[in-house]
């Protein structure tokens, strides 16, 4: 169904005036459309780069943890053969 235009709209789609504004109002548009879209993409690359600095983060922590566990382990097997080692000594006769 081909709608008819007023005498007063065909005066507005033939001003160069107003195709002007339209195209212009269309840039804008688009760009707006175009910006918000970067905007949205930007958050979502930085939630992803927090969630991979997170991850870094705990796997040096736990890489730490694990170190201090094993010197604290070494230590502790040194110390009791130390007390091993003395208690020998001390119980060989003079």
């Amino acid at each position: 169904m081909m709608m008819m235009m007023t005498t007063e709209e065909e005066e507005e789609s033939d001003d160069p005036m107003v195709e002007i504004a339209s195209a212009i109002k269309l840039l804008g548009d688009t760009l707006l459309r175009t910006e918000e879209k970067k905007m949205e993409m930007m958050r979502e690359i930085e939630a992803m780069r927090m969630e991979m600095e997170m991850k870094r983060t705990k796997m040096i922590l736990e890489s730490q943890q694990r170190l201090v566990e094993a010197f604290a382990k070494s230590m502790s097997e040194n110390l009791e053969e130390k007390k091993k080692t003395a208690r020998r000594v001390s119980s060989l006769p003079p």
